[in-house]
């Protein structure tokens, strides 16, 4: 019996969390790409300092009122089916980002963003608990956030890359091809993810009708402490964590979307010092 565990682990690692943590990689990447273009947009777009805030802030508003919803909802429609809807929308989203000309565009694109990728997170986590046992989701939960991250190490040499190699190609700024060519992978992996991913593990025609008993099995949660979601609203210690989990994202996403414009103005005059600075800085958070 563990040998059957055993490989149905690296059999689920493979089909399952590493297109997980792919689509979150996506994700990251889609939130955080605004903090390398805000010199270039403000400049371009008209914005004072306090503008661009509120664009890159208006985005968490769309997706706090939509949270609860889209993931209650994702129970009904299934996982798959709602992280296509989420990546392809937020995809033309942010691609659509390239291409506003005013703050007013650009407000709306954001708070659409936040709308579009709500759910998104507590999806991954229900879809997840679906396929792997209850003392295993400490692990799968520390394998899917390692793409955040990740995301930070990549997202710095791409997006400078894109924001000199292509500025001005085709008469558009090189912020402009940095959020249509970051956007459209999204909305080609939503239209993939779909087929590649099973709803529930009977639609899984990989597994064995042995290994399909054995996630059964796991799914069965036993000394489950919210049983309703009004038992979820009725509990003080989601509020606890929902505290420190607003101050640890509120310190990261202040770095993700005003550092990159900050450093350059401390110690370096281009924008080679403010990538490598953010990828060590996110190097430290992979291994911390």
């Amino acid at each position: 019996m563990q040998d059957i565990q055993t490989r149905l682990y690296h059999r689920l690692n493979w089909r399952i969390m590493s297109w997980i943590i792919v689509i979150y990689l996506m994700d990251s990447i889609d939130r955080t790409n605004l903090g390398f273009a805000r010199a270039h947009i403000s400049q371009d777009v008209g914005l004072t300092a306090a503008q661009f805030g509120f664009a890159a802030g208006v985005f968490f508003i769309g997706l706090v009122l939509f949270e609860i919803p889209v993931s209650l909802l994702a129970s009904k429609v299934g996982a798959p089916k709602t992280f296509a809807r989420i990546m392809v929308l937020w995809g033309v989203t942010s691609a659509a980002t390239g291409f506003i000309h005013d703050r007013q565009s650009f407000y709306i694109l954001r708070f659409l963003l936040g709308v579009f990728e709500a759910g998104f997170a507590p999806t991954c986590t229900y879809y997840l608990a679906r396929w792997y046992p209850a003392e295993r989701m400490s692990g799968v939960i520390f394998w899917h956030q390692l793409s955040l991250p990740l995301a930070g190490i990549m997202i710095g040499p791409v997006s400078g890359w894109l924001l000199t190699h292509f500025d001005q190609v085709g008469g558009l700024a090189g912020w402009r091809w940095m959020f249509v060519m970051e956007g459209l992978p999204s909305v080609l992996l939503g239209f993939i993810i779909v087929f590649v991913l099973p709803s529930t593990p009977q639609e899984a025609k990989w597994l064995s009708s042995q290994e399909r008993t054995v996630i059964e099995g796991w799914s069965v949660r036993k000394n489950v402490r919210h049983g309703t979601f009004s038992a979820v609203v009725r509990d003080p210690a989601i509020y606890m964590l929902s505290l420190g989990f607003f101050a640890l994202m509120a310190g990261m996403y202040m770095l993700n979307f005003w550092m990159p414009s900050l450093i350059p103005t401390i110690v370096w005059s281009d924008s080679r010092g403010t990538h490598r600075v953010k990828n060590v800085i996110h190097r430290m958070q992979t291994i911390l």
